[in-house]
């Protein structure tokens, strides 16, 4: 593990039937959410665990929804996989998990990324450029995630 790694990150990649129900599943409430918005697994999970996002995707693998996940280590990462599954319910064909061992840069705050104007629209933020690459504190700003 890369030092000043003191959480567990790592991305879960599953083969599921029906990927836009699943997320939907995933974003489905579950009560009390952490942050300004419910987004079901997205904004639950308190400290225990972080589900980043959920992201349909294609390719020649067959992998079609990939989620990366930060976890206190020990059980958490067990459990988010263990919701992300029960999420996925009869939907799931597989899924495997690829935990993070590095990740650069190293300070995961230091990312960049792009946020298209259209993007910016639908979520205002005051300290994102909207047209342009963003750094630091932008929605990327974790590249593992």
């Amino acid at each position: 593990m890369q030092h000043g790694m003191d959480r567990v990150r790592a991305w879960i990649l599953l083969k599921v039937t029906e990927p836009a129900a699943v997320v939907a599943e995933i974003e489905r409430s579950r009560g009390k959410p952490q942050g300004k918005f419910d987004m079901g697994l997205l904004s639950w999970g308190g400290d225990d665990f972080v589900v980043v996002r959920a992201d349909i995707v294609e390719g020649e693998s067959g992998w079609n929804l990939v989620v990366p996940v930060d976890a206190k280590p020990g059980d958490a990462l067990n459990t988010a996989i263990a919701e992300l599954t029960k999420a996925a319910g009869s939907r799931l064909v597989e899924h495997t998990v690829l935990r993070v061992t590095e990740y650069h840069p190293n300070i995961p705050h230091q990312s960049h990324s792009f946020v298209t104007a259209a993007e910016w629209e639908s979520f205002q933020a005051p300290e994102l450029k909207p047209g342009e690459r963003n750094y630091p504190a932008s929605p990327g700003a974790n590249p593992w995630g």
